[in-house]
């Protein structure tokens, strides 16, 4: 009787292993679609990481060159209105040397003799009626171009939608929903 109980319970524990194993077999294939699917996942990410690394370096690069545009602009702004000032400055450094001239001259003139006061006196009295100071040239001081730095993401990328494609960036709001920076994006989720 031990032997019969012995070989039912071998029988049972027998029959115990095939399900048993059809698990294990169903579990390592079960494992092998996870890892395989960690695997897909990690590449996703590292060729989105890729392409949003890209693009921004991208944007670094046409804001970098629009910074050194509009610093150029700029220079070439502040060479041409500092030269304009600097010439009136010249100018009125010479019409305050001529004038300087002939108050000295008239100066002179008045602690002269009557005899020597006579000499020349209508052309210097000519001369102080005609001598104008010259108003400066009006300079506007002004900036006169628009400096604008467009910090406006989407106006940036619409400034530059020429040179690449930012459409194809998506940013990712709550809830992570992507949403594209195209203006009439029509394409479907994900």
């Amino acid at each position: 009787q031990l032997f019969v109980a012995h070989d039912a319970l071998q029988e049972k524990l027998q029959g115990a292993l095939g399900p048993l194993r059809k698990q294990l077999e169903e579990a390592r294939a079960l494992t092998s679609k996870e890892k395989e699917k960690i695997r897909e996942w990690q590449r996703k990410v590292q060729v989105k990481r890729e392409t949003i690394a890209g693009e921004f370096n991208k944007l670094h690069t046409l804001l970098r060159e629009e910074e050194q545009l509009l610093l150029q602009r700029l220079a070439e702004e502040e060479r041409e209105t500092l030269q304009r000032l600097q010439e009136n400055v010249s100018k009125l450094s010479q019409e305050s040397a001529s004038l300087q001239q002939l108050i000295a001259e008239i100066e002179g003139k008045c602690q002269q003799q009557v005899a020597e006061l006579l000499k020349d006196v209508k052309s210097m009295l000519s001369r102080s009626e005609n001598m104008k100071l010259q108003e400066p040239e009006a300079v506007c001081t002004d900036l006169q171009h628009v400096y604008k730095i467009c910090l406006d993401l989407r106006e940036a990328l619409n400034r530059f939608a020429g040179e690449w494609s930012p459409w194809d960036i998506e940013l990712f709001g709550s809830g992570g929903s992507g949403q594209s920076l195209g203006p009439q994006d029509t394409r479907g989720p994900g």
